[in-house]
């Protein structure tokens, strides 16, 4: 009886593998034509509806990569009459998508002269060895370097760094168990660590492939899970703190002009600043409160070692190189022009020009990021000479070139952005957003609460799936 049993489960798992390989090929073909009877209706808001709602089965289902999903619009919107093929492809290189072209590369150029590490393992080091300040430092840098990189960028390059954490920590408690704990074995456990090499004593450049070593952590590892899951909390939350820290924020700031044109909205990099990093703050020490009353409450005490080799680590950096002081002015010459390009309670940098001159963040953004490819990423003084006592004349790198560009820029997300605002200008258009409007104003009876309440939760269960 067992047998047959067996033998039936292990029948229907192979059927429905089969079937599961028919699932691409039948939501590609079956979804639209499911939503077909759209297309019959006269109402542009109705015909509309079908490309929204197509595009949203194809990205939550991921049959085809999120990026080529995002270029329908190109394709149906002028074939049913929404917009013209010139109207879509303005949307996927407007203003702000050229703003997140300029900040991704300012971040492409950050990680690839290694700044961002050298700025993790400095915060690091000053935190201290107990399980909360640990988390808590791990949360601030991931939080800061995600309002200027991408979340997922900052996460993967925490991660490593964490996972060395916890390695450390481990062999840390071995030793002890094994020499007894005393005091006067710190510096000889600090001795064997080193040898060990938990943590890279010259090489800073940290493979992303030692994510994959997580799996190995004792699962009853609380502090283990608390770092690991701080590391993604804190870059979903520090994304919020700046325009350019995720790319939902840019798809408010480029929607909102379609939405209401004409309309001054008074939002531009300062004011979403000073708007939204208290609540970034907020919540991430919330968030921090939370981990830590999970997972640290009883957590042992960790040994003063880890604090010291941490210490060690930052302390035993090199000086900084010339192309990371050159990217840092960079970055920090792109913040200033954002800050103070408008600032409100002063005049701003966008005064200095003629009164027709239009200025936006996406100008500034542009203009960092090609002083990026023109600067050098070596002194060119000690470059001119070495080339005069050798005789040659070597062109000189620079601190972005194209080949990292083609290697490391996200040009999938870049498409992703532009397809969002082109369906919106289509939605806008055809005016089913009027329509859907005046579907959801049936819901006036609810409190204002209730009616963010019910827009957050959807949100956030869209968000899981289609991020």
């Amino acid at each position: 009886m067992d047998k047959l049993e067996d033998e039936i489960v292990s029948k229907s798992k192979i059927n429905i593998q089969k079937i599961l390989l028919f699932r691409r090929p039948a939501l590609i073909i079956l979804s639209p034509l499911f939503l077909s009877p759209l297309l019959l209706h006269s109402d542009p808001a109705i015909k509309c509806a079908f490309v929204v709602l197509l595009m949203a089965i194809y990205w939550t289902s991921e049959i085809m990569p999120l990026a080529v999903t995002a270029l329908l619009p190109v394709v149906l919107f002028p074939l049913i009459g929404i917009l013209t093929s010139k109207e879509v492809a303005h949307e996927f290189m407007n203003d702000t998508v050229l703003l997140f072209i300029g900040g991704l590369i300012v971040a492409t150029a950050v990680e690839r002269c290694g700044l961002h590490l050298r700025v993790a393992l400095f915060v690091l080091s000053l935190v201290g060895s107990q399980p909360k300040r640990i988390m808590f430092g791990f949360m601030s840098v991931t939080a800061v370097l995600s309002m200027f990189i991408s979340n997922t960028a900052t996460a993967a390059m925490m991660l490593p760094i964490c996972q060395s954490v916890i390695n450390l920590l481990e062999n840390t408690k071995t030793l002890e168990s094994n020499r007894g704990g005393g005091d006067s074995e710190k510096c000889l456990i600090e001795n064997e660590l080193l040898q060990e090499e938990i943590l890279p004593k010259s090489d800073l450049n940290i493979q992303i492939e030692e994510q994959q070593n997580l799996s190995k952590t004792n699962k009853n590892n609380n502090l283990a899970k608390a770092l690991v899951l701080s590391v993604a909390f804190s870059a979903n939350i520090g994304g919020v703190g700046t325009p350019t820290g995720t790319s939902s924020n840019l798809v408010l700031i480029g929607i909102l002009p379609v939405l209401f044109p004409g309309i001054e909205t008074g939002l531009n990099y300062l004011s979403w600043i000073v708007l939204t990093v208290p609540l970034m703050i907020f919540c991430l020490f919330m968030c921090w409160i939370l981990l830590a009353f999970i997972f640290l409450r009883n957590c042992p005490k960790v040994d003063e070692t880890v604090g010291i080799l941490l210490k060690k680590q930052s302390d035993g950096l090199p000086p900084m190189s010339y192309d990371q002081k050159s990217v840092a002015f960079c970055f920090l010459l792109l913040l200033s022009l954002w800050i103070f390009r408008r600032p409100g309670f002063m005049p701003g940098i966008s005064d200095i020009f003629p009164a027709n001159s239009t200025m936006n963040d996406s100008t500034s953004a542009i203009f960092v990021a090609i002083l990026l490819f023109v600067l050098p990423s070596e002194n060119p003084l000690n470059n001119f000479m070495i080339n005069i006592k050798r005789n040659k004349n070597e062109k000189s790198k620079c601190l972005m070139d194209w080949t990292t560009m083609q290697k490391q820029f996200p040009w999938g997300v870049v498409l992703l952005l532009g397809g969002g605002f082109a369906m919106a200008a289509g939605v806008r258009a055809s005016e089913l957003s009027t329509l859907m409007a005046q579907t959801l104003s049936k819901l006036d009876y609810l409190p204002i609460w209730a009616i963010q309440l019910i827009a957050i939760f959807s949100d956030n269960a869209s968000y899981k799936y289609m991020q």
